[in-house]
C-alpha cells in the first residue's frame, strides 16, 4: 500500500490515478448497459417471432376446423339420404379424416407453444382442444352422422374461443412492443 501511495504523491499522479479509474467504470458500465439492452432486444424479437407463429398456427387451426365443418355438411347431406354405413372418419371418400390429423398435429404444435411462451392462451387452447374432442366424437358416430345442431353449436363456440385466443395474443403483442 505504501508502495501506491508513494507512486501516486504528486497531484498531478493523482489526477490521473483517479480519471483512469473512472474512466474504466464507464467503460464497464457502457458494456454492461450494451450487453443489457442488447438481450432484451433479442428476447423481445424472439417473442415477437413466436407470437407470429402462434397467430399462423391459430389461424391454420382455424382454417382446419372450417374445412372439416364444410366436409361435414357433404356428409350431412349424404347421411340424410341415406348413403352412409359408417361415420365420416372412416368414408375413403371424406377428406376428413386427413384434415382431423392434420388439425390434430396443428393443435398439438400450438399448445406446446402456448404451454412455453404464452401461459395467458392455455385456457383459450383447452377449450378448443375440448371442441374439437367433441368435434370428433360426432364425425365418428357409425351408422351416419352426428347431429348437425351439436356440430354448429361447437362450431360457433370455437370461434368465440378463436376470437378471444386472438384478443389475448393482441394483448400480447401490444404489451412486448411497448
Amino acid at each position: 500500500m505504501s508502495y501506491l501511495i508513494n507512486i501516486f504523491s504528486e497531484n498531478s499522479d493523482q489526477a490521473k490515478l483517479v480519471t483512469t479509474i473512472i474512466a474504466a467504470i464507464i467503460a464497464v458500465a457502457v458494456v454492461l448497459l450494451n450487453q443489457w439492452f442488447n438481450s432484451r432486444r433479442s428476447r423481445k424479437e424472439k417473442l415477437i417471432d413466436k407470437i407470429e407463429e402462434m397467430y399462423a398456427g391459430v389461424i391454420g387451426l382455424r382454417e382446419l376446423n372450417r374445412l372439416i365443418y364444410i366436409e361435414f355438411l357433404k356428409g350431412y347431406e349424404l347421411a340424410r339420404k341415406g348413403n352412409y354405413a359408417s361415420g365420416l372418419l372412416k368414408d375413403p371418400d371424406s377428406k376428413i379424416a386427413d384434415l382431423s390429423n392434420e388439425y390434430s398435429n396443428k393443435l398439438h404444435s400450438t399448445e406446446m407453444l402456448a404451454g412455453l411462451y404464452f401461459n395467458t392462451t392455455l385456457n383459450c387452447m383447452k377449450k378448443i382442444k375440448e371442441s374439437f374432442a367433441e368435434l370428433h366424437k360426432q364425425l365418428a358416430i357409425k351408422g351416419g352422422i352426428g347431429s348437425k345442431a351439436k356440430l354448429d353449436k361447437e362450431l360457433a363456440k370455437m370461434e368465440e374461443t378463436f376470437n378471444e385466443l386472438f384478443k389475448e395474443l393482441e394483448v400480447i403483442m401490444n404489451s412486448t412492443m411497448h
